[in-house]
C-alpha cells in the first residue's frame, strides 16, 4: 500500500497485532458468502496476501468480476501468485482503498454483491504502512452506496497496531449509524480483550424485509 496505509493481513498471524485472525477471516467469509451470487461484482477492498481475493474468485460464479485493491506493489503480486496457483485471475488494481468510489465509477460499476476489508498493515510488509480511518470511511461510503439488497460486507479489525484501536473505532461508529430499516448488522462488543480483532458484517435489506 502506500501513503497512508496497508490492506490485507491475510496470511499467518505474524504478531499480537494480528492474532485471531484466522478465526475473524473464517467469520467474514461465512458472513459474505451467501451475497456472493447475486449478479453483481464482488471487491476485495484489501488485496495484502490474497486470502480473501482467492476465497472471493473460487466462492463467485466465473461470469461475475472479482476485483481487488491494494497499494503495495507487494500486496498485489502475492495476490496474483496465490490465484495463479489456484489456476484462478481477478482484476487487481494498485490503488488505496481510499480510491474506491473513483475506481468503481471510472469502471462503471454502479452495483457490488459483496465487499470485504482486513484493516491494518501487510503481514510481513512494511509496517508504517497502514489503514486510517479517513481512507476506511471513505471506502464503506463508496461499497454502502452500491450494495445490491441482499448484498453483504464484512470489515475485519485490529487493534494490537499503533493507530489500529483508533480506526476500529471510527468504523463502530459508521457501522452504528446504518439506517435500521435498511441494514442488518453484526458486530462484535466494544472494548475488545487488548489486540483483539473485531469483526463488523452488515446485509442490505431488500423490500419489505425486516429483523
Amino acid at each position: 500500500m502506500n501513503g497512508n496505509r496497508s490492506f490485507n493481513r491475510e496470511s499467518a498471524p505474524s504478531s499480537s497485532a494480528h492474532s485471531g485472525r484466522p478465526r475473524q477471516t473464517a467469520r467474514s467469509h461465512a458472513w459474505i458468502r451467501p451475497a456472493l451470487g447475486l449478479g453483481a461484482p464482488v471487491l476485495d477492498l484489501t488485496a495484502g496476501t490474497g486470502q480473501d481475493t482467492l476465497f472471493l474468485r473460487q466462492e463467485t460464479p466465473t461470469d461475475l468480476p472479482v476485483l481487488a485493491l491494494d497499494c503495495q506493489p507487494e500486496a498485489l503480486e502475492r495476490t496474483a501468485s496465490r490465484l495463479r496457483a489456484h489456476g484462478l485471475r481477478a482484476t487487481l488494481l494498485r490503488a488505496d482503498h481510499r480510491e474506491t468510489e473513483d475506481l468503481l465509477r471510472q469502471r462503471q460499476i454502479p452495483a457490488l454483491g459483496a465487499a470485504l476489508a482486513n484493516l491494518g498493515y501487510l503481514p510481513g510488509g512494511n509496517r508504517a504502512i497502514v489503514t486510517t480511518p479517513a481512507g476506511t470511511l471513505a471506502a464503506l461510503d463508496a461499497v454502502a452506496r452500491r450494495l445490491v439488497p441482499g448484498g453483504r460486507m464484512a470489515v475485519v479489525a485490529y487493534t494490537g497496531h499503533p493507530g489500529g484501536p483508533e480506526e476500529a473505532a471510527a468504523v463502530r461508529a459508521w457501522w452504528e449509524g446504518l439506517a435500521g430499516s435498511d441494514w442488518h448488522t453484526e458486530l462484535d462488543p466494544a472494548d475488545p480483550p487488548p489486540g483483539r480483532p473485531l469483526f463488523f458484517g452488515a446485509l442490505r435489506r431488500g423490500p419489505g424485509e425486516d429483523g
